[in-house]
């Protein structure tokens, strides 16, 4: 047994033995911390999940349990974790990640802006995680902003879906497809971005569970985050249709989506706010049924603004031409 200072000192001669050094705390959770760490040989930053002083042999085994998911999966696609090393000492596990520098939660609490372009971008790496994970039989269970982490290159944006821990797998009870039901006897997930049948207790839910909290995490981001410097056309039958579609969609504690609060539905593509409420539906039928229609259709929003903006900077030279001209 011993003390914060003393692990502390015994942890850099453990990391330094497996080719580690401690360079800073990045955060701690409910179960683990996790801190960034340079690899000695590469010089690469890293990031190093484990679980502190002296933890109680219950809690180590619920943590193996946990990395186990993340390192028994083999996962290859660039926007979803992929654990590089793993190691166990001194009664500690200690798994080491890629050091990504931010996540969706530190983004929706910053004070900035940003272009709805960024923002799609955002959601649909995400959505190409989530529909890599489906087809290799794995559903999330637990998608929210604190589990999508992202760098910055320039103006490009690199997102990975991490954290697998409570992630359902088609070999743990069936051995078939994800079509048939998960889930039975316990509540999962974290309430403000489960899906309704997630929360209740004896409920059955599916892949579908993952469609809904990309939901929440596209209202949530868009809603919040997004520049309105447009306005798009709604007309009376889409209005009338999106009126009726708030109706039925479970927001915890939420009187309803960030999307529909406000003048900010006048400002963003009919067809996202459509698609975000109809992941948002309590009924898990009434949601798309594949996250590959999710990301076919998000893609076609990111062409529509793209369009959009080319019509605005054509509008801009003919005006700044005919000025010229006068």
């Amino acid at each position: 047994m011993f003390g914060e200072k003393d692990f502390e000192n015994t942890y850099r001669r453990i990391l330094k033995k497996h080719g580690y050094k401690f360079t800073g705390i990045i955060g701690r959770g409910g179960m683990s911390r996790v801190d960034e760490v340079r690899h000695l040989s590469t010089r690469e930053l890293r990031a190093i999940k484990h679980l502190g002083p002296n933890p109680p042999p219950e809690k180590v085994q619920r943590f193996k349990k946990t990395l186990r998911r993340e390192t028994e999966y083999i996962f290859d696609h660039p926007n979803v974790m992929k654990g590089v090393d793993y190691f166990e000492d001194g009664g500690n596990v200690f798994y080491v990640m890629p050091r990504m520098e931010h996540n969706l939660e530190h983004l929706l609490l910053d004070d900035k802006k940003y272009d709805i372009r960024f923002l799609l971008d955002i959601i649909i790496q995400t959505t190409a995680g989530l529909n890599y994970l489906h087809q290799n039989g794995v559903i999330h269970r637990d998608l929210k902003p604190s589990n999508i982490l992202y760098n910055l290159n320039e103006d490009e944006v690199w997102v990975v879906i991490c954290d697998f821990g409570l992630s359902q797998d088609k070999m743990a009870k069936f051995k078939n497809d994800l079509s048939r039901f998960f889930g039975g006897g316990r509540r999962s997930g974290t309430p403000s971005y489960a899906a309704p049948e997630q929360l209740r207790k004896d409920d059955k839910y599916d892949k579908r569970c993952d469609i809904y909290s990309l939901g929440r995490v596209m209202d949530e981001l868009v809603g919040k985050k997004a520049i309105l410097n447009r306005k798009y056309i709604q007309t009376f039958h889409q209005n009338r249709k999106m009126d009726a579609m708030s109706k039925k969609v479970f927001l915890y504690k939420i009187d309803k989506p960030y999307l529909l609060q406000g003048d900010i539905s006048k400002y963003l593509p009919y067809s996202f706010i459509d698609l975000a409420l109809r992941c948002l539906q309590r009924n898990p039928a009434k949601r798309p049924s594949d996250i590959v229609q999710v990301f076919y259709e998000l893609t076609k929003i990111q062409q529509e603004c793209r369009v959009a903006d080319a019509g605005e900077m054509l509008r801009q030279e003919v005006l700044a031409y005919r000025t010229r001209d006068t």
